[in-house]
């Protein structure tokens, strides 16, 4: 695939970012970025935006052309400088996390679904672990921290579905660490491991958004392949782009 130009984050547009579903969205996506997961949006100049690069936030406007509400986790204000492994395991989290659930499904978006990439995994595992609410109808784990291998993975009773790309080089990431998570997964109702390939040159080191870790290149093909699953479609097991 040809190598394409990044765009820098100070180049989006308002647009780009307040962009939402044309119609009733079909559900909304609690994104959880990697690293420290905070920052992820902040307003630079008249009209523009300097964003995160991470999959999850560069990508959040075509969940949106998906049809889908796409809800940013940033890091709480008591938390401005990032959040920590030990902060993302906490009741505190939860808390505040159950609280965007509760103000979500009340606005009417009755399919919610927690999805997470890289560090943000750790968010996401512990939440569907420990969290029990109905209005949360399944959790998305892309580019999976290894050390997820340490939550009771056999608690999930929501849906899962696992997204990694074959080549992701991060060394605490690993491709075969997330399908040994994956068939941890044994009182989940539907599961679903989608490995995919191909995408742009690296731009990045490899535990970087710009990078297979990233999905740097195969954005597009990688968000939808999400939203249909959260609407109950039949996905491939393999993309190859």
């Amino acid at each position: 695939m040809a190598s394409r130009r990044i765009v820098h984050p100070a180049e989006y547009r308002s647009e780009d970012i307040d962009r939402s579903p044309e119609n009733k969205p079909k559900g909304a996506l609690l994104l959880f970025p990697g690293g420290g997961g905070a920052k992820s949006i902040q307003k630079r100049g008249k009209g523009g935006y300097r964003i995160s690069r991470n999959f999850l936030v560069r990508s959040a406007y075509l969940f949106a052309r998906a049809g889908f509400a796409g809800v940013i986790v940033d890091a709480p204000s008591d938390y401005s400088g990032g959040m920590s492994d030990e902060f993302r395991q906490s009741k505190k989290h939860m808390k505040d996390v159950s609280g965007i659930v509760d103000l979500l499904a009340k606005q009417g978006l009755e399919n919610i679904l927690l999805v997470g990439t890289s560090r943000g995994t750790l968010s996401v595992g512990h939440l569907a672990t420990a969290m029990k609410d109905p209005s949360v109808k399944g959790v998305v784990f892309t580019a999976t921290m290894n050390d997820i291998v340490f939550f009771p993975l056999e608690k999930i009773q929501y849906p899962v579905l696992f997204v990694h790309h074959f080549s992701d080089g991060c060394h605490v990431t690993e491709y075969g660490a997330a399908v040994s998570n994956y068939r941890k997964l044994a009182n989940s109702p539907r599961k679903h491991f989608l490995s995919v390939s191909g995408g742009d040159s690296p731009q990045s080191q490899a535990c970087g958004a710009l990078s297979e870790h990233g999905f740097l290149g195969i954005e597009k093909g990688v968000v939808q392949a999400i939203a249909d699953w959260s609407t109950g479609k039949t996905i491939p097991s393999q993309l190859d782009f």
